[in-house]
């Protein structure tokens, strides 16, 4: 689908939500998009590591990042930046919270769903830990690897409504266009 197929609406501002499992590139995704456009990035990664060191992913910890995460990109919506919100996102009961601030805050809510061949996600994934392991990735901040993408496969549920789908062992320049584009139609 491309930004010609959504509706037009009266919206301020746009919040962009990536969703997909580890590994399917949607931090690659998000970089790649702000090269071409400005967003204020929010990745949950990042957040965890900035609140806890050493994460043990438990309910309340997931709690805390989530609920500052949402915090964070209401008040940047508010005042109406752009956003982007890069989690994994997999299911409805994580995404209806992102579209009730986006329908608050007068946001053009646009959902990316990214996908890869479970083959493409393992070696991103492994290569990814070397990477980090070496120290060569600055800024990486995802523990994910196989098994916790295995664990939360069964979780990847269908986005409801209009929404973008991206498979990222192929060329995104199409996506990322049809994002641009609606962010920029509404400045």
């Amino acid at each position: 689908m491309d930004g010609e197929d959504f509706p037009a609406t009266q919206d301020r501002t746009i919040l962009v939500v990536l969703c997909g499992l580890p590994g399917t590139g949607k931090t690659h995704f998000a970089k790649e998009l702000t090269k071409h456009t400005p967003f204020c990035v929010f990745e949950s990664d990042q957040i965890r590591k900035t609140l806890v060191s050493k994460p043990k992913y438990t309910r309340g910890e997931h709690a805390r990042v989530f609920n500052l995460c949402h915090f964070l990109i209401e008040e940047y919506l508010g005042q109406g930046q752009r956003v982007l919100f890069d989690a994994t996102n997999l299911t409805e009961n994580f995404r209806l919270p992102l579209r009730e601030i986006s329908q608050r805050q007068n946001a053009r809510l646009t959902m990316v769903h990214l996908t890869a061949p479970k083959e493409v996600v393992r070696q991103r994934l492994q290569e990814r830990k070397a990477e980090q392991e070496s120290d060569s990735q600055p800024g990486n901040y995802s523990d994910a690897d196989w098994l916790i993408y295995s664990r939360l496969a069964p979780y990847d549920e269908p986005i409801e409504g209009d929404h973008l789908s991206v498979d990222t062992s192929e060329d995104i320049s199409s996506t990322l266009e049809a994002v641009i584009k609606l962010a920029i139609s509404l400045d």
